[in-house]
């Protein structure tokens, strides 16, 4: 069954999560630093709106013995998928398409040689956009589609023009400050670049 790819999402393999984490899968589910987390017989997603979030539950996994990448650079035991760019490493053991629910095209990932297609998602979801008003942007639309607004609370509030919807992402000031603080030639600067990349575009309604 695959599992959603939503915002940032970290999508690990469950055999490794069982043979290196602490208390497997029971430890796993009861170190996770939010409720986004849903998973099948093969993989398990946790997913983010910040940037710097998923830096540090990456760097948890692997503290934890979990290795994000082998010796060439490809996702080993997990991948961060950004939505509407796929992963951010190369990932030869995770298939990543779009299917329709319920009239939404939703995007979701299942373990590469498995033919499932039905959902699993974290409790509450849904594929209703009034009810979970997630947008990605598309970075050539960012200038003319979102007027920036103000910086409040550590977001970046901005009015979608096409809607009249105000919108809200994490902060691009606190992200670049971050960005800034961190060696450009580090992995995990690495991974930053490339979810920054997507992070001007994703916002969330409300």
């Amino acid at each position: 069954m695959p599992v959603l790819v939503e915002a940032f999402s970290v999508i690990t393999r469950k055999d490794r999560i069982e043979d290196f984490y602490p208390d497997g899968m029971e430890g796993f589910l009861r170190d996770c630093p939010n409720r986004t987390a849903c998973f099948d017989d093969h993989l398990v997603r946790v997913g983010f709106m910040d940037p710097d979030a998923v830096r540090e539950f990456v760097t948890s996994l692997g503290n934890h013995g979990l290795v994000h990448r082998d010796e060439h650079g490809d996702a080993q035991d997990l991948v961060v998928v950004s939505q509407g760019q796929g992963p951010t490493t190369p990932c030869d053991w995770a298939e990543f398409f779009g299917v329709n629910v319920g009239g939404a095209n939703v995007e979701i990932c299942r373990l590469a040689g498995t033919d499932s297609r039905r959902l699993v998602c974290p409790g509450g979801w849904s594929h209703d956009k009034e009810a979970n008003p997630l947008v990605y942007v598309p970075t050539d639309e960012m200038e003319s589609r979102m007027e920036f607004l103000r910086e409040e609370n550590g977001l970046t509030v901005c009015r979608d023009r096409v809607t009249g919807k105000i919108m809200y992402s994490p902060s691009t000031k606190m992200a670049r400050a971050a960005e800034s603080t961190e060696s450009h030639d580090s992995p995990t600067s690495e991974i930053r670049s490339r979810l920054w990349q997507s992070l001007c575009g994703l916002f969330r309604g409300r």
